[in-house]
């Protein structure tokens, strides 16, 4: 029985490895990528759930060994967790407003398939911002121009394989898909006030049961 889970493990394992050599190879050839995820089967959620965790972990790493000159400090209040609900926020606040939004427009891709896609499309983001961890560490004050440049190549080359995700997923053509990403964006945002004013509400109830709730005891005590 171990052997048979060892095998198996194994196989996931090597599985795993082809995958994220697959989503190195969609980082240069996005078209051909993002075309052989949706309609080939290549790729897995578990592949792009990993490249998700690793931003995650990624970005706590920067907040906390990037290099005094480019961090200004270190933030003593600083909490991971604030770092890990923000980033799953983003992206499965996109994911879900995107899929709202092309189930209106006609959309060819699945909730699944957008979260498959996105997660590929971090991985530049993922191995650039570590290595800038790695960097801000040696770099002086003078070459700050080169650590802010590997910064925007970073977020440039992420949006951009973001956008080429959104077209080829859902077969849209460069206008629908420039226009798709800018309402999903905005229905992020929608969402994200929807979210806030339930939990507001909520408290709210919460607090007047609490009141409504003290008023009693007080009344049934003065009996």
């Amino acid at each position: 029985m171990n052997e048979v889970n060892s095998g198996k493990g194994k196989v996931l394992f090597f599985k795993t490895l082809k995958e994220l050599r697959y989503a190195a190879y969609l980082t240069t050839h996005p078209a051909k990528g993002f075309w052989e995820i949706k309609q080939e089967g290549e790729g897995s959620m578990l592949t792009a759930m990993i490249i998700f965790a690793a931003t995650v972990f990624v970005l706590i790493l920067r907040n906390l060994y990037t290099g005094f000159i480019f961090s200004g400090g270190r933030d003593l209040g600083y909490n991971y967790v604030d770092t890990i609900v923000s980033t799953s926020a983003l992206f499965f606040g996109w994911a879900v407003a995107n899929w709202c939004l092309t189930c209106l427009f006609d959309g060819e891709g699945k909730l699944v398939d957008i979260i498959k896609a996105t997660g590929y499309a971090l991985l530049p983001f993922l191995v650039i911002q570590l290595i800038m961890v790695v960097l801000s560490n040696y770099f002086i004050q003078r070459e700050e121009v080169f650590y802010n440049m590997l910064n925007a190549v970073s977020f440039a080359w992420m949006v951009g394989l973001v956008i080429m995700s959104v077209m080829i997923t859902h077969q849209y053509g460069v206008v629908k898909t420039i226009f798709v990403c800018i309402f999903s964006l905005a229905a992020m945002l929608m969402i994200a006030f929807l979210i806030l004013l339930f939990f507001n509400l909520m408290n709210q109830v919460l607090d007047f049961i609490g009141v409504y709730m003290d008023e009693l005891q007080i009344r049934m005590a003065g009996g």
